[in-house]
């Protein structure tokens, strides 16, 4: 791959990627990057491994596991689609290094959850067992989704009308292990706008773990700008994306973030529910794959619309 996107050329007044990260292992620390491959299914190498909680069946998550995020992990060789499932290597909060290569891997980071788990890498979406999700214990899902979010009462869970039904039945999207769509993307300006509102919190992006992180002139008007984008494509690179809509937050953004020496902020989630309209960034898929890269112009288009083929 080349050191330079074909996409940094521009007005110095244009929208900017000014950061990108893909997680190797879901809920774990992301890999900052200075170029990205988007791929049909999302950025190449992205959440490519996950933490199984063995004992409850189900892919472990911060949400419920904040400890995931004081782990960091690195890829052993570089990902391609020759390789698309490297081995990884994690670092834990006491400096140990474990490898998935490992025989103890799964005993170490079993010690990390407190109860049994193991590391796998993702697996087709005909593995329904690997991927369902289990109802609740108590068969409470307005319990479940208060406590998801941090909110009090079931009338204050977020419109969820966004994410596809198979997420009811499933952990993750089948095939991946990403939440609802491939891609997040958020900009500075809404982080701007959050610090306003929130003025007692640390409002950082590693809380929010975006894949692309995108750079406001002052030119373009409103505090949460991306949402005006939803339906619309962004040209980076030469990639395309699509936004597909706002991303509801949940507690994951109140959990503590050892490596970023970030302490636990319940406060921010309330303000985020509150006076944000419980959205910060945004879902994206991929339209077309291609390469993008920190600098590259972002161009925001309505979606080609394709002729209908002669004779129909």
């Amino acid at each position: 791959m080349s050191q330079q996107s074909p996409g940094t050329a521009g007005s110095p007044n244009a929208l900017r990627v000014s950061a990108l990260w893909r997680y190797p292992v879901k809920s774990m620390i992301g890999e900052p990057l200075e170029l990205a491959r988007l791929d049909p299914d999302g950025m190449r190498g992205d959440r490519v491994w996950a933490v199984r909680d063995e004992e409850g069946d189900f892919i472990a998550d911060a949400r419920r596991n904040p400890v995931l995020l004081g782990l960091r992990p690195r890829y052993l060789r570089p990902v391609s689609a020759a390789d698309p499932v490297p081995p990884v290597e994690i670092t834990l909060q006491d400096g140990r290094v474990v490898r998935s290569t490992d025989a103890d891997v799964h005993h170490e980071l079993g010690r990390v959850l407190g109860r049994p788990a193991t590391l796998r890498s993702r697996r087709p979406a005909s593995d329904e067992a690997y991927y369902r999700r289990l109802p609740p214990e108590d068969g409470d899902w307005v319990r479940f989704l208060e406590e998801l979010f941090g909110v009090d009462t079931g009338a204050e869970v977020p419109d969820l009308n966004l994410f596809p039904d198979a997420l009811w039945t499933n952990q993750t999207m089948p095939g991946t292990h990403h939440d609802a769509f491939p891609l997040h993307v958020l900009t500075d300006r809404s982080l701007e706008s959050l610090r306003k509102l929130s003025p007692g919190s640390d409002v950082d992006v590693r809380r929010f773990r975006p894949n692309v992180f995108i750079s406001v002139p002052d030119e373009i008007e409103g505090d949460f700008p991306e949402r005006a984008w939803t339906g619309r494509d962004l040209h980076i690179g030469t990639a395309v994306l699509r936004i597909e809509g706002e991303c509801p937050r949940c507690v994951m953004i109140s959990h503590p973030l050892p490596d970023a020496e970030l302490a636990a902020d319940r406060g921010l989630l309330r303000t985020v529910h509150a006076k944000a309209g419980h959205n910060v960034g945004m879902y994206a898929s991929v339209v077309s794959p291609g390469v993008l890269g920190v600098d590259d112009t972002v161009e925001v288009r309505e979606p080609r619309v394709e002729a209908p083929d002669a004779g129909e």
